[in-house]
């Protein structure tokens, strides 16, 4: 995911390779913090800082579920 500047417009989380459309569920997490469900997200949820966009894919009928990972920065 792109970062941003504080205030301004947010990213929308996007995820490749989800061939069969399993369930995704998009979480941030800063570092030493615990992961909070990306909902709802605004230009001024987030502080300043470094962050980890987590999204967990849930289990279809020919895949197991997983996660994956992308760091972003909201800059000031």
């Amino acid at each position: 995911m792109a970062g941003y500047t504080y205030g301004e417009a947010v990213p929308i989380p996007e995820l490749t390779g989800n061939t069969e459309n399993g369930k995704v569920t998009y979480y941030y997490q800063s570092a030493g913090a615990e992961r909070k469900l990306w909902q709802d997200i605004s230009s001024t949820s987030l502080a300043a800082g470094e962050y980890t966009l987590i999204a967990v894919i849930g289990q279809t009928a020919n895949f197991n579920g997983c996660e994956a990972t992308a760091s972003f920065t909201v800059a000031k």
